[in-house]
C-alpha cells in the first residue's frame, strides 16, 4: 500500500521470497480456473503483515526476515500493529470466511480448501528439499 511505501527496503527485496510466495498467484489462478472454483489472494506483501499467521504469532509482522531487517516494521507500536490487523489481515480472513460460507451454502457441503504456498530453495542459509507442499491444520 502506498502509505507504507517500501517499508524502508530497496525494491530488490520485494522480488525475494521474503515479500511473497513466488509463483503462487499464477498457480492459484490456474488451479481455480481449471477446477471452476473461487480463490482469495492477498493484495499486500507479507512484509506488511503475514496473512498466513495467527494474530498471536510473533512472526505476524516481521522485523527481521531471512537476514533482512525491515525498517518500516521496527519498532512496531501496538497501535500500528492493530491498524494493520484491521486494514489488511482481518479483511483478508473475513473474505476467506465469507467465501467458505458462500460455497458451503451453495453446495450444501463443506468445501475443500487449498492453501497454496511456495518453498524457497534456501532459507536462513539452509537448503530446503521441498518445491511444493500440502499443508493442513
Amino acid at each position: 500500500p502506498e502509505e507504507y511505501g517500501s517499508l524502508g527496503l530497496p525494491a530488490s527485496e520485494f522480488e525475494r521470497h521474503i515479500a511473497y510466495d513466488i509463483g503462487v498467484e499464477t498457480v492459484t489462478r490456474e488451479l481455480a480456473a481449471t477446477l471452476g472454483v473461487p480463490a482469495v489472494l492477498a493484495n499486500f506483501s507479507r512484509l506488511l503483515i503475514d496473512p498466513n499467521r495467527g494474530e498471536d504469532d510473533p512472526t505476524l509482522i516481521r522485523q527481521l526476515y531471512d537476514g533482512t531487517i525491515v525498517p518500516g516494521n521496527y519498532p512496531m507500536a501496538a497501535e500500528e500493529r492493530e491498524r494493520r490487523l484491521d486494514r489488511f489481515y482481518r479483511p483478508y480472513h473475513d473474505a476467506v470466511g465469507a467465501m467458505i460460507a458462500s460455497v458451503a451454502e451453495a453446495s450444501g457441503k463443506a468445501p475443500f480448501i487449498f492453501s497454496v504456498h511456495s518453498f524457497t530453495p534456501v532459507m536462513q542459509g539452509i537448503r530446503r528439499p521441498w518445491h511444493v507442499g500440502i499443508l493442513w491444520d
